[in-house]
């Protein structure tokens, strides 16, 4: 959670953010390209889309946008974005993020940065549910 003016609360920490997805799509077939066993594993699923949910951690809202790439950008309604990039293996997500708090905010340790990874799975074009572990740059957990 984040402080305004000297007014400090608990650090803001993503525990888990359950995300659905804006809008549809589909997802295209398998090209070819089988193992030599005769089966072809399914394709990567693409994180890509508007997603928006809830923090379990800080119980905020939060909206992002994810390009094909995993390149990604959120903002939590509790004063602070985070911004990274997603790999994708199968439907398992997992990436590194940056959160820095809103101008005129900061986290109960007085600082206004910090870093995380993440971890999840991604049901293209349906839901995105992930684990994260978010640091302050003042070391707060």
């Amino acid at each position: 959670m984040l402080g305004r003016n000297g007014i400090t609360t608990t650090a803001a920490t993503i525990a888990a953010v359950l995300l659905a997805a804006c809008g549809g799509g589909g997802s295209g077939g398998d090209s070819g390209g089988g193992t030599s066993s005769g089966t072809v594993p399914p394709p990567d699923a693409s994180p890509g889309g508007i997603w928006e949910g809830t923090s379990t951690a800080s119980g905020a809202d939060i909206i992002g946008l994810v390009a094909e790439t995993g390149e990604f950008h959120f903002i939590s309604f509790d004063n602070v974005q985070y911004f990274g990039s997603v790999d994708v293996n199968g439907a398992s997500v997992s990436g590194t993020f940056t959160g820095v708090t809103n101008f005129g905010y900061s986290f109960s340790d007085g600082t206004t940065s910090g870093a995380g990874t993440l971890s999840g799975t991604v049901d293209e074009r349906d839901s995105l549910t992930g684990s994260t572990d978010f640091t302050t740059a003042g070391g707060e957990i």
